[in-house]
């Protein structure tokens, strides 16, 4: 659990770094390294879910590994229905972080 602490602060650190090498033609990086750093946080709750789903599906049991997915979907395009107005672009990466959570 530590590891995916870890990862997830240093892509939070790492955002401004990371946005400038893989999208070098904008002009204004600052909304990419606020999307960026909202995705990083739901790092640890992807990280939980997989060994979550894993050890389910060792069970036999399917049906609640199949369920997270549908549930983390379902969070994001709700979050950007509910906060398009306010949010505008960045409403994607904090739907997400919103789902993983």
């Amino acid at each position: 659990m530590s590891r995916l602490r870890r990862r997830g602060r240093a892509g939070r650190r790492r955002g401004p770094y990371l946005v400038r090498a893989l999208a070098p033609g904008l002009a204004d990086h600052r909304l990419a390294v606020d999307c960026t750093r909202l995705t990083a946080l739901s790092l640890l709750a992807f990280g939980l879910a997989g060994y979550c789903s894993a050890a389910l599906r060792a069970h036999r049991r399917f049906f609640a590994p199949a369920a997270i997915y549908v549930a983390y979907n379902t969070g994001i395009v709700a979050s950007m229905f509910l906060l398009g107005g306010e949010w505008g672009c960045a409403r994607r990466p904090s739907g997400s972080w919103w789902a993983a959570f």
